[in-house]
């Protein structure tokens, strides 16, 4: 068993999440928390969390501190979703840093996986992925954009996703380490 710790903010980020609230009370996940970026302040700050004990799967808004003790796991996924192109969707480094710094003062003996999953917004946007060091970076685009992917020779995971609430699927890629730096993943 795991946990997920997702971070993010803007209303696609947040949307996001209540899919997964909605996959919770199908009891098709569990054990993860979600932090609005916006909102957060530090280790008391208020996050959305769903966690199994036993049979019973509570959820509901708690300070991030008692969600935290409550994990009965070593180890612990914490992923960003920035929303890359959107007005106030996307995750900056300075965000991110103190975020860091207040969950490394928390986080004590657990094998922690990070990861940073960029999904697009705008299709045309030309700035700077956001990128960082230490997470696995992925991009999530459709297959046939001519999104960043398309122009790099990287490792390309491909998916099912659901496009719409009528059932027709659109096929979506992931981009391993997108950019360039020395955080990249070597395809």
């Amino acid at each position: 068993m795991s946990f997920t710790l997702f971070a993010g903010r803007g209303h696609i980020a947040r949307e996001i999440v209540e899919i997964l609230e909605d996959f919770a009370a199908l009891q098709l996940v569990d054990n993860f928390a979600w932090v609005d970026i916006d909102a957060f302040e530090n280790s008391d700050s208020r996050v959305f969390a769903v966690q199994r004990f036993r049979d019973e799967l509570r959820s509901g808004y708690y300070p991030l501190t008692d969600v935290l003790s409550r994990i009965e796991t070593r180890h612990f996924n914490r992923v960003i979703i920035n929303v890359h192109g959107q007005e106030g969707g996307g995750v900056t480094a300075g965000q991110l840093g103190h975020f860091d710094s207040v969950m490394e003062a928390v986080n004590h003996n657990l094998h922690i996986t990070y990861a940073n999953v960029v999904v697009p917004y705008d299709m045309k946007s030309e700035s700077e992925l956001p990128l960082f060091r230490g997470y696995i970076n992925l991009l999530i685009s459709p297959e046939d954009s001519d999104y960043p992917a398309k122009q790099q020779r990287q490792s390309v995971v491909t998916a099912s996703a659901v496009k719409s609430p009528r059932s027709r699927r659109q096929r979506f890629r992931a981009c391993v380490g997108c950019g360039k730096g020395p955080w990249s993943v070597p395809s």
